[in-house]
């Protein structure tokens, strides 16, 4: 079940960046990416501390 999950998992991050840049006009790829940034880092530190 672990190798399923980690298929499936493994393709989330270039998959949301993919979305991204084809979401949002060339000038804005920047900003976009730096939101979705924001959330990858601060979404583990957050987890915990909200149980």
């Amino acid at each position: 079940f672990r190798v399923l999950q980690g298929i499936g998992g493994g393709a989330l991050q270039p998959l949301s960046q993919a979305i991204l840049l084809e979401t949002f006009p060339p000038r804005e790829h920047g900003i976009a990416m730096a939101i979705f940034g924001v959330g990858v880092m601060f979404g583990p530190i957050a987890g915990p501390l909200m149980g």
